[in-house]
Formats: C-alpha cells, sequence, structure tokens
C-alpha cells in the first residue's frame, strides 16, 4: 500500500503517480501500446476492412483506443482510489459506513452486470464478423473481469522471483496483450492485402 503515498496525502487524494513500481509502469506502458496499435487500426480502417464493415471496424479500434489510454492514465492517476474516499465520505455522513461491505457487494456485482451486458452487446454487434475481433474480444473480457475484480477490491497473490505479483495484475496484462496482439495482427493483414 506504500505505493498509494504519491496520491493519497493525509486521507486527501491528489494527483500524482498511483503505482510507481516496475509492474505499474510495464501495464502503463502496455496501455500506451496498445492505444498506438488501436489507433492505427482505426486510422487505416478504410484499407484494413471490407467496405461493408469499415464503420463498426472504425468504431471499434477508435473505441479501443480511448478506452486503453482512459486506463493508461488511470493506472498512474489511481482514480479507483479517489472514488473509494469519495465513497468513504459519504458513507459517513450518511451514517450508512458500518454497511460498506454490503454497498461494496452491490457495487461490484453492478459493475459485473454492466461488464456482462457491455460483452454481450460486443459479442452481438460484431457477431457476424467476430473471427476478425476474436483475441481483441477475449482481451476486453479478460480485461472487464480484471475491473470487476478491482471493484471488488479481491487480490489473491501469486509469490515469484521474491515480489509480490498479484493474479489481477497478470489478468491485466494478458488483456493487454491479447489487444495488442489483435490490432497487430489487423495492422500486418491491412499490409499482406496492400501486397
Amino acid at each position: 500500500m506504500t505505493y498509494f503515498l504519491s496520491v493519497i496525502v493525509n486521507g486527501h487524494w491528489r494527483p500524482g503517480i498511483g503505482d510507481p513500481t516496475i509492474i505499474g509502469w510495464l501495464i502503463t506502458g502496455l496501455y500506451l501500446t496498445a492505444t498506438a496499435l488501436c489507433g492505427i487500426c482505426a486510422w487505416r480502417s478504410d484499407r484494413i476492412s471490407p467496405i461493408n464493415h469499415n464503420n463498426h471496424h472504425r468504431i471499434f479500434w477508435w473505441a479501443l483506443t480511448v478506452f486503453m489510454l482512459l486506463m493508461a492514465i488511470n493506472k498512474q492517476l489511481d482514480l479507483q482510489s479517489w472514488l473509494m474516499l469519495v465513497g468513504r465520505k459519504v458513507a459517513r455522513s450518511h451514517g450508512w459506513y458500518s454497511k460498506r461491505k454490503i454497498i461494496k457487494i452491490w457495487f461490484a456485482m453492478g459493475i459485473a452486470a454492466f461488464s456482462l451486458i457491455l460483452t454481450t452487446c460486443l459479442i452481438w454487434t460484431f457477431r457476424k464478423i467476430l473471427k476478425n475481433y476474436g483475441l481483441a474480444m477475449l482481451g476486453i473480457i479478460l480485461l472487464l473481469t480484471f475491473i470487476v475484480i478491482r471493484a471488488g477490491a479481491f487480490h489473491p497473490k501469486i509469490f515469484t522471483w521474491d515480489q509480490e505479483v498479484y493474479i489481477h495484475n497478470i489478468l491485466e496484462i494478458i488483456s493487454i496483450v491479447f489487444i495488442s496482439t489483435s490490432a497487430l495482427i489487423d495492422i500486418l493483414r491491412n499490409k499482406t492485402n496492400r501486397l
């Protein structure tokens, strides 16, 4: 928890580096790489995808570009810690802080439900061309799972290399790699189609 000290001082959140660990910077770098790759796919959408799927293709990659960028920013600004502090203050001021565990469970369930609905909508929207987005969709599902785990403050640990590595970090890294790989495949497919 010491890495939170850069953003939470005396119980108050302030902008700063929220995760200055090696893993934190690695994940931020992966998010930024994914942002760039998804942005390239979106920008080149006219050449990458067949003409009848261009609009879906463009929307899909631009949405992922924005989402990856927001996740990179959040990784270092640690906005979920700010949200938790605000939640605690509101709970104390309204007298339901003693019921925080129940509220936390409902909050995590709400995020899980939203993630499930979002995933279902994505799969339904892109069902006809899912083979082109399968790896990215798997990455999105894993990333949404990561968000649900973080929202529930569930932190199972794995010990490796004499350091604590949380399962959610591994899940986050794998999901970003899947999304980046899918974008890279799309970019390479575009180059092959142009030859």
